[in-house]
């Protein structure tokens, strides 16, 4: 049997029930949860893009939220993009009516006139969890997703992407499928209840984490790259999105991951030159550089951050900002170091904060005081006679 024969031919039995008058047949695991039967299919990605219809209407009589269009082509961009190595949750869904039968001869699926309920509770299938059989799906069965509606629709998405491109889904996705778990509808009553319970027990992923994890893309892994060589694991704070109290930790991942897509002007999913490579690096040896550190630090990251304005999001976002506008001068980082260093004053306590991003004793992070510190550091350091000299220079 060749590579991809078994799962063609899975495949091929679900595309051409597609074509029947009045049956679909898909093959499927059967297992149990709660006083339920459930049956898992591994469903072809051509075939659930001709399947699934949205869930629409009011608040009232639709089973789950509408579909947000911006976050369904993301999913067809992220399997478009990765075509060879990508990951699609299984998804949850309810049908109308089906028959479930361990007799996988096509023949007897298609000929069974009997679509009753009742079969899902013939007494050979009782027990058989775990086992392999076939789902007759009438044509008109409606499938309700209450989980994974947002991945069916990015999915059926590839169908106009891939058409666009004079291609359709099987040119580039023959063997592709998504596991689709099943049961008989209990009514949209039931829907929305479980829609409701398995969304509010979900969590995302925290923003550090995000931010770690994807260095798969190239600007993730050298902004990942850069700030462990700059900086020691031990301060790094990855499992919350902030230090603050008595944090041992100095800074927040995340925090230094979005500075380094400011500065750079990109996303992390975006390539980037050799010179954002380079000049990155400088950033971050530049900050990490400075006296503030050794000045500031006593005994523990919470006496660092009582004293000092360095650590803080607001301070890191501004200085990111502020060297987006030193590099469109054509200055390097390096060079204006020393300015840096001797013309800044990182106290928190020093006037010159006050009322750009402290305010009352209390540090603000927002749009405003993110882009008033990132004014203030540029007014600083361009005015220096170095930093005139070295733009005089870039301009010759």
């Amino acid at each position: 049997m060749s590579k991809n024969s078994y799962q063609e031919r899975v495949n091929e039995i679900a595309k051409f029930s597609l074509e029947l008058p009045k049956k679909r047949a898909f093959a499927a695991v059967h297992g149990k949860q709660g006083k339920h039967s459930v049956y898992t299919i591994m469903m072809p990605l051509a075939v659930l893009a001709e399947l699934f219809e949205a869930d629409i209407g009011s608040a009232f009589t639709r089973s789950q939220r509408p579909v947000n269009g911006k976050r369904a082509k993301g999913v067809t961009s992220y399997i478009l993009n990765n075509s060879t190595n990508y990951v699609i949750p299984s998804l949850t869904a309810t049908i109308e009516d089906f028959t479930p039968s361990k007799d996988i001869v096509g023949s007897v699926i298609y000929d069974d006139a009997d679509f009753t309920t009742s079969h899902i509770k013939n007494e050979d299938l009782e027990n058989s969890f775990g086992d392999a059989v076939f789902l007759s799906v009438p044509e008109t069965s409606r499938w309700w997703f209450i989980d994974g509606q947002h991945r069916a629709t990015g999915i059926q998405g590839l169908k106009s992407a891939l058409g666009a491109m004079g291609m359709v889904i099987d040119d580039m996705f023959q063997y592709d499928t998504v596991a689709i778990m099943v049961r008989l509808d209990s009514g949209l009553e039931d829907r929305q209840h479980q829609f409701s319970i398995i969304n509010s027990n979900m969590v995302k992923p925290n923003a550090n984490l995000n931010s770690l994890y994807r260095k798969k893309e190239r600007t993730g892994a050298v902004i990942n790259s850069t700030i462990r060589r700059y900086f020691k694991l031990s301060d790094l704070e990855f499992d919350k999105s902030s230090c603050s109290g008595k944090n041992p930790k100095r800074f927040a991942y995340k925090h230094l991951v979005d500075a380094s897509l400011d500065m750079l002007n990109c996303k992390i999913d975006d390539d980037i030159s050799e010179d954002d490579i380079s000049n990155l690096d400088e950033m971050w040896k530049v900050f990490t550089s400075l006296s503030v550190w050794q000045d500031f630090y006593i005994k523990t990251a919470q006496n660092l951050r009582e004293q000092t304005i360095a650590p803080h999001a607001v301070f890191i976002a501004g200085y990111a900002q502020s060297l987006k506008k030193i590099k469109s001068d054509n200055v390097s980082f390096d060079s204006i170091f020393k300015v840096f260093n001797q013309k800044l004053d990182y106290s928190r306590a020093a006037d010159c904060w006050q009322g750009v991003c402290v305010f009352d004793g209390k540090l603000v992070k927002n749009s405003k005081t993110v882009s008033a510190t990132a004014e203030y550091i540029y007014s600083i350091v361009s005015c220096h006679p170095t930093y005139k000299r070295q733009q005089t220079k870039a301009a010759a």
